[in-house]
C-alpha cells in the first residue's frame, strides 16, 4: 500500500502505541519496529472479518449487547461493562455494506443510496468488494502485529528469475530427445513452483512471484532450449551436408538435409550403389587448335549438360573427371536397386543424345569440322561400395569407393576396344533388362586383376530398335553362342551377315575378327582364349 492509506493507519499506530512515528526516505520507525513505505497489505481474511456494527446498533450498545439477562453475577453494572463490544478496541468509523442479517431486518437505505468506496482486494474478488474502512482496519492490525507481506525487491526478483532459468535450462538440456520428460518437467515444475510460492506466502509472509517464473522463464527458457538445439542440430547438419547442395540437384539435397547425420552415415557406410563414369571421348583431339579461353569454355559447357542430366535423373555427382563426371545413385539416400540402375541408365542416354545436340551446334559456330562430334563414353555399374565424406579436414567431397565402381571405371575405358558408347554390367543388365534394349559382348578384365567379368552394351529403350538393327542384334546372339560352344567358322559367318546388315557395328567387327584369329591359332591357345571368353569361366 502507498503513502495514500498509510497516514491514517499509522496515526492510529502512534496512538495505540503512545509513541511516534519517525520517517525518511526508505522506512517508517515506530517504537522498536521498522516499516518499508510501501509494502503489501497482510489481510486476515475476506470481506466481513472485522466486526462491523451498525451505527444505530452503536448508539444502543446496552439495548442489543448487554442486556441485564445474561448477567449472572451480582454487580449488573459490571457485567454490562464486561459485555461492552466496543472496551479496549480500536473502533473505525466508516461507510461500509449492511451486514446481511442486518439488511433483513432494517428499513433504513441501501448502501447503494449513501457515499461509499469500495475497493476490490485478493481475498474477496469481484463478487465481494472490501469498504475502505476494513482496508484500514488491516492496515493497522499489519502495523500492529508486524506481520507484513514481504516482497522480494527488484534484484532479487532478477536472481530468482535467473536462477530458475538456468536451472531450468540445465534440466531441460539433460532430457534431450525424451519429449514426454520435457513435458513432465514443464508441469510437475510448475506444479512446485505454485506450492512452494503457497507456501511461503502462509508460512513466512513472502509474495514470491508465481506466474512470472513460470509463464515469463520457464515456457521461454524451454522454447530457448529447444530452438537452440534445434539450430546446433540443424548448423551440424548443414555441416555435413552443406556440400551436397553443389553435388545433388535442390530437391534431393533439401531432402538430405532434413535427414538425421546417423541415418546418412557419412562418416562410412556400405551401401548398395550405381555408379556412372562419362567422359568425352578425345576430347583434346577436338580442341586442336582452339585458344585456352575457348577449350575451358567448351569444356564447361560439356560438363554442365552431364551435371544437369545426372541431376534431372536424381543423381549426385561424385567427382569431375579430366573430361567427364562420375555420378552415384542410391547414395547417402537409399533407393532401390531397379529405379537406380534405371536412372544411371537413362542419365547415360540423355547425356548423349545433349552431346550430339551440342555438337550440331558447335559445327554451325565453326568450332567442330563437319567430320567431327561429341561423344559420351559411359561405363554403368551396379554394386556394393563403400561410402562417406573423402578428402582432407578442409576439403572433403562425398565419394564411393570399392570393386564395383572401379569396374565402371573399366567399362568406360573399354568402350574403346568395342567401338561402343555405353557399357554396364552384368547386374545392371539384369536390373534394367524390362525397360532397356541389351546386349552381351563378352568379357573385361578389371584394370590390375585377372578377375574377369561379363559387359553389355546398353543400347537403347526397349522397343526402339530399328527392324534392321534387330535382326542383326539377333544374328550376333546366336554368334556369341556359337564362339561359346568353339564353333568358330560357324560364329565367324554369323558375324560377317550382321555386320553386313549393320556396317557401323563395332562390336560385331571385333567377334569377327577375335574368331578369325581363333581358327588360325594352335588349339591350346583356342582353348585358353574359349576358357577366358567363356561365361561360366568364372573365378
Amino acid at each position: 500500500v502507498g503513502s495514500f492509506y498509510c497516514p491514517f493507519a499509522l496515526r492510529v499506530a502512534e496512538k495505540k502505541l503512545h509513541a511516534p512515528a519517525v520517517q525518511d526516505a526508505d522506512k517508517v520507525y515506530l517504537r522498536d519496529r521498522s516499516y518499508p513505505r510501501s509494502f503489501n497489505i497482510n489481510y486476515l481474511g475476506p470481506p466481513g472479518t472485522f466486526q462491523a456494527i451498525p451505527f444505530w446498533k452503536a448508539l444502543q450498545w446496552k439495548k442489543h449487547f448487554a442486556s441485564t439477562g445474561q448477567a449472572e453475577e451480582a454487580d449488573v453494572e459490571g457485567a454490562v461493562k464486561a459485555l461492552n463490544p466496543f472496551a479496549h478496541k480500536i473502533v473505525l468509523i466508516g461507510y461500509q455494506d449492511l451486514l446481511a442479517e442486518d439488511a433483513a431486518t432494517t428499513s433504513r437505505p441501501s448502501h447503494s443510496s449513501m457515499p461509499y468506496s469500495n475497493f476490490l482486494t485478493p481475498v474477496g474478488g469481484f463478487s465481494r468488494p472490501m469498504s475502505s474502512v476494513e482496508l484500514q482496519a488491516n492496515l493497522v492490525q499489519n502495523l500492529l502485529s508486524g506481520r507484513l507481506l514481504h516482497v522480494p525487491n527488484n534484484l532479487e526478483v532478477a536472481l530468482t528469475l535467473l536462477f530458475v532459468a538456468i536451472l531450468f535450462a540445465r534440466l531441460f538440456s539433460a532430457l534431450q530427445g525424451h519429449p514426454r520428460a520435457r513435458l513432465s518437467a514443464i508441469l510437475g515444475f510448475s506444479l512446485v513452483w505454485i506450492a512452494c510460492s503457497f507456501l511461503a506466502f502462509v508460512y513466512l509472509e513472502c509474495l514470491i512471484p508465481c506466474a512470472v517464473p513460470i509463464l515469463g522463464v520457464v515456457f521461454p527458457s524451454s522454447l530457448i532450449v529447444l530452438a537452440d538445439q534445434n539450430l546446433f542440430i540443424l548448423a551440424q547438419r548443414r555441416r555435413h551436408t552443406g556440400l551436397f547442395h553443389q553435388l545433388a540437384p535442390k530437391k534431393l539435397a533439401a531432402e538430405i538435409d532434413r535427414q538425421q547425420p546417423s541415418t546418412l552415415a557419412l562418416t562410412g557406410k556400405e551401401s548398395v550403389v550405381t555408379a556412372l563414369v562419362c567422359e568425352i571421348d578425345d576430347f583434346a583431339g577436338l580442341m586442336e587448335n582452339q585458344s585456352p579461353e575457348t577449350v575451358v569454355s567448351m569444356l564447361n559447357q560439356c560438363l554442365n549438360i552431364m551435371t544437369a542430366s545426372v541431376y534431372e535423373h536424381e543423381g549426385i555427382v561424385d567427382r569431375f573427371l579430366s573430361y567427364g563426371v562420375m555420378a552415384l545413385w542410391g547414395a547417402p539416400l537409399p533407393l532401390a536397386q531397379d529405379k537406380q540402375s534405371c536412372l544411371a541408365a537413362q542419365c547415360a542416354l540423355d547425356i548423349n543424345r545433349r552431346l550430339a545436340e551440342l555438337s550440331v551446334s558447335w559445327r554451325q559456330e565453326r568450332l567442330l569440322s563437319d567430320s567431327r562430334k561429341l561423344i559420351g563414353l559411359a561405363g554403368i555399374n551396379t554394386g556394393s561400395a563403400v561410402c562417406g565424406r573423402i578428402g582432407s579436414q578442409d576439403n572433403t567431397t562425398y565419394g564411393a569407393i570399392g570393386k564395383s565402381v572401379d569396374l565402371a571405371m573399366s567399362f568406360k575405358a573399354e568402350n574403346t576396344t568395342y567401338g561402343t558408347t555405353c557399357l554396364i554390367g552384368e547386374t545392371t543388365s539384369c536390373l534394367i533388362e524390362e525397360h532397356f534394349e541389351t546386349r552381351r559382348l563378352g568379357r573385361v578384365s578389371e584394370a590390375g586383376c585377372t578377375q574377369q567379368y561379363d559387359v553389355y552394351q546398353l543400347l537403347c529403350p526397349a522397343g526402339a530398335l530399328p527392324g534392321a538393327l534387330e535382326e542383326s542384334l539377333s544374328l550376333y546372339g546366336q554368334g556369341l553362342t556359337a564362339m561359346d560352344a568353339g564353333d568358330f567358322p560357324q560364329a565367324a559367318r554369323l558375324f560377317l551377315t550382321a555386320l553386313r546388315m549393320a556396317p557401323d557395328d563395332g562390336p560385331a567387327g571385333i567377334m569377327l575378327a577375335r574368331c578369325r584369329k581363333l581358327m588360325s591359332c594352335p588349339q591350346e591357345q583356342v582353348e585358353k582364349e574359349k576358357a577366358a571368353t567363356s561365361p561360366d569361366s568364372r573365378q
